[in-house]
């Protein structure tokens, strides 16, 4: 009895190693396939990741993407407030890029706006946004006070980012005058943005606060 039993078993364990092996050896070579799949993906991910990097490192060099300002200056829209002149100032992004934190910047002599005659400007009302997309506006005004004979060279300078935390600042500058045009001349000049590596606590610490 004893002999037909083992014997029966010895059978069964014939018929099923040759079967466990052969699902062990699939098994294992799904696994393998697997891990290769995975391999691959992480392979082409990386690949994907380096090819999206040198797109931004081409487009930051080449500045096609950078966000650019144009002065918008409208001599119609001056007021007299108070023996003071009101300017409203607008820049537009006719760059391909979106700026964003925009803000004005202070010279060295810790004023926003300067003029090479010296006469004395100042911010009126800030900027309405701090972000501009394609073919947006940006206004602000600035303000100065009431003479018969203003012929004056007129420079401010704003900082912006791009979506991928580059830097830049741009200047811009204008003739405003009561003698000739009584207004704004055409005469006016918006510099290319330059890109600053700057510490970003300085950078901050340069941007005009309403507070």
């Amino acid at each position: 009895m004893k002999s037909e039993f083992w014997n029966v078993a010895v059978a069964i364990f014939t018929i099923i190693s040759p079967i466990v092996a052969c699902w062990q050896v699939h098994n294992t070579k799904k696994i393998s396939k697997l891990d290769m799949r995975l391999k691959n993906y992480k392979i082409i991910q990386d690949e994907k990741e380096k090819e999206v990097k040198k797109r931004f490192d081409k487009v930051d060099r080449s500045g096609k993407f950078i966000p650019y300002f144009v002065l918008k200056l409208n001599s119609k829209k001056i007021r007299l407030e108070n023996g003071r002149y009101i300017l409203p100032i607008q820049i537009v992004n006719v760059g391909k890029g979106t700026a964003v934190n925009v803000g004005l910047r202070k010279y060295d002599t810790d004023d926003f706006i300067i003029t090479k005659e010296g006469k004395a400007y100042y911010v009126y009302d800030y900027l309405n946004y701090s972000y501009a997309c394609e073919k947006d506006a940006i206004t602000f005004e600035i303000t100065t006070e009431e003479e018969k004979n203003i012929n004056n060279i007129v420079q401010f300078k704003i900082v912006f980012s791009d979506l991928i935390g580059n830097w830049y600042e741009q200047e811009f500058s204008f003739i405003y005058d009561t003698i000739f045009v009584h207004g704004f001349s055409r005469d006016m000049e918006s510099k290319r943005p330059k890109k600053i590596d700057e510490d970003f606590n300085d950078i901050l610490g340069g941007i005009y606060s309403q507070v």
